[in-house]
Parts: C-alpha cells; structure tokens; sequence
C-alpha cells in the first residue's frame, strides 16, 4: 500500500513538473515561427468555448492536488528526486520501439494531443 501511494505521490510531482515546463515553453516565443496572437485575436470568426463546452469538457480534466507539509519548493524538487528513481524502468513490448530521442516541441504536442483526447 505505501509502494502504491509514493507511486502515486510521485506521479503527480511530475505532471506538475511537466505542466511547468509546457508553461515556459507556451510563454517563450518560437524562433521558427510568427507571431500570430495578435492576429487571431483580431479574427471575427475566431470561435470561444461556450459555458456547456466548457462543462462538457470537466469530466476530462485531471486535477492535481498540492502537498501539504512542504515549506519551499525546493523541498519539493528534492522530494521529487527521490520518485524518480522509483519510476525508471525498463517497459518491454512486442511492438518496435523508437530508441530517438524526443524534442520538447515533440513532447508537448504529444501531451496536448492526449489531454484533447
């Protein structure tokens, strides 16, 4: 039961941890493409979530919860050191696997995808 639940403790530190790094790469501008918000703000077309879009869609959201007991963040970055190792593995599969390593741009399009879904 106490494997189970650090498991688990340590599966939300690291949405967490990821949801962070999706912010910065939201907030930082991309080199290698334009800057369209403006535009599409500017868009009389551009469509927004109604209120019953929006409670359709609550069933789908994750929520995590923050841990008590933690001072700083740093007690918890080094608490989520711990879990890490508690999550490396080796996850064997009868499909071919891709040995390339992921860019970031890779990663978050893969996360959006699945958090649509």
């Amino acid at each position: 039961m106490d494997t189970d639940e650090s498991n688990s403790e340590a599966i939300v530190i690291l949405g967490r941890q990821f949801n962070k790094v999706l912010k910065r790469m939201d907030q930082r501008p991309r080199t290698n493409a334009e800057y369209i918000s403006q535009d599409i703000s500017r868009n009389n077309n551009f469509q927004r979530n109604t209120k019953t879009d929006e409670k359709s869609n609550q069933g789908k959201v994750v929520q995590c919860h923050e841990y008590e007991g933690y001072e700083s963040e740093e007690e918890v970055d080094s608490e989520t050191a711990k879990h890490i190792k508690v999550l490396t593995g080796i996850c064997m599969s009868d499909e071919e696997s891709c040995d390339g390593v992921l860019t970031y741009d890779e990663l978050a399009n893969s996360y959006k995808e699945l958090s649509q879904e």
